[in-house]
């Protein structure tokens, strides 16, 4: 019952990519607001996973009239904070640009063992792996490591306030239990998170991973399924 626009971000899984430098994300952003506009989508709901998003709040803070809603799928507006609470820009920063350079460097050389390691960290539906693989060995690495200290060094947090539709985020936590991670803990989390959303409504799975809309396709579709009032 609804016309999607599927959008893939330059540098990513294979296409072409464009300069990466530290107004990559905010171009990024403009990008999809003007593609928006020029196509005359009436206020479509933006549907984002991780960066994605983070891009889709900051869309909705920064164009406020533009979409209908927002579904946010394991993205947060300060990333950092989820695993450091009370951590700042300034403070993350030096870790941020070390980050980056080691994502500067490429995955080229990664054993696929040592990929498939941390890819498990983030699916648990290991029939994606390939897949996932292929996206991650054919992005451009200087793309994803610019992209990761954008997620590390902005924090959205008081934009929130700017975001007038509902917004619906649905996150996970449970790959992360040996970590020490807990659902209480991962809820106290959350509501920092989302403390400025006037409108919103924030849904955990205790067995998803990160890429939620694999591991759990039906608790996925169900819940943005009612939040879009298809029952």
């Amino acid at each position: 019952r609804y016309q999607c626009h599927i959008l893939s971000l330059p540098g990513f899984a294979g296409t072409p990519a464009v300069t990466a430098d530290s107004t990559w994300v905010p171009r990024m952003r403009d990008a999809i607001i003007g593609y928006v506009r020029t196509e005359r989508l009436d206020k479509p709901v933006l549907i984002g996973h991780s960066l994605g998003g983070y891009l889709a709040l900051d869309i909705a803070a920064t164009a406020p009239d533009l979409p209908r809603a927002v579904v946010n799928v394991d993205g947060m507006p300060f990333l950092p904070a989820a695993s450091f609470p009370g951590s700042t820009v300034a403070t993350v920063r030096p870790m941020a640009a070390q980050m980056r350079r080691q994502m500067t460097a490429g995955i080229s050389a990664m054993p696929e063992s040592a990929m498939d390691a941390q890819l498990r960290t983030l699916v648990r539906d290991t029939t994606r792996l390939p897949m996932l693989r292929t996206m991650q060995r054919t992005s451009d690495p200087a793309t994803v490591a610019e992209a990761m200290y954008a997620l590390y060094t902005t924090d959205l947090r008081p934009a929130m306030q700017q975001v007038r539709v509902p917004v619906l985020n649905l996150h996970a936590w449970i790959a992360y239990k040996g970590y020490g991670q807990t659902r209480a803990r991962m809820d106290t989390i959350l509501a920092d998170q989302y403390a400025g959303l006037q409108r919103h409504t924030t849904r955990l799975s205790d067995t998803a991973y990160h890429f939620i809309m694999f591991d759990e396709p039906a608790w996925f579709m169900q819940e943005l399924r009612a939040f879009l009032g298809g029952g």
